[in-house]
């Protein structure tokens, strides 16, 4: 589709497979906009009305879905890095931002507001070892996601912090941060630790 829509840049049915390809990708935002393209430039065009309503619908439940975890994420921002805040509190808030990032949404968001950052002041500070630990998993959580964020975790954070965290007594820590580097490896790769993956 690509290479035909540099060729023509409005055809309709190389911009048709395109929102069939986008949407079974799972990139709905991108395949709402070339639906939306389509419709734009020919509103008689029949196969595409029934996907312009469905990717209007999903599209707009993401928009509600990202706002709230944007106010979730935030919220956990505050308390879990608060050096200076309630221990349990800190605790809870860190445990809550390990299950917003295994959301794709969550993880999106945690990127954007800058966690390598925090993440990366905690481990200079923070002496709460079960903090520390959820702290890897997050880092863990949001490299399962994307290779983009894999690839920008590493250049901000960089190998040797890595290395630092495994450089630890504590084995809950170093198997933490052995199964954050495996998720990276894996993100690389494109391979997965299932027995059946090659």
């Amino acid at each position: 589709c690509l290479k035909s829509l540099e060729l023509q840049p409005n055809d309709q049915k190389a911009l048709f497979r395109r929102v069939q390809a986008l949407e079974a990708l799972e990139r709905y935002e991108e395949a709402y906009k070339d639906a939306r393209t389509i419709w734009n430039n020919d509103p008689s065009f029949k196969p595409i009305q029934s996907h312009l309503e469905k990717l209007h619908k999903i599209v707009q439940d993401r928009i509600a879905s990202n706002a709230q975890t944007s106010t979730k994420v935030k919220k956990m921002f505050e308390i879990a890095f608060d050096i200076s805040g309630e221990k349990s509190k800190r605790e809870t808030a860190m445990s809550n931002l390990v299950v917003l990032a295994r959301e794709k949404a969550g993880s999106e968001i945690m990127i954007q507001q800058g966690i390598t950052k925090h993440i990366n002041k905690l481990f200079k500070l923070e002496q709460n070892d079960g903090i520390l630990l959820n702290a890897i998993r997050v880092i863990d959580d949001i490299c399962s996601k994307s290779l983009h964020f894999t690839k920008q975790i590493i250049c901000e954070l960089g190998i040797p912090w890595f290395l630092q965290i495994l450089d630890s007594k504590n084995s809950d820590r170093v198997q933490a941060a052995q199964h954050c580097l495996q998720e990276i490896l894996n993100s690389f790769s494109g391979l997965t630790n299932k027995t059946d993956a090659k």
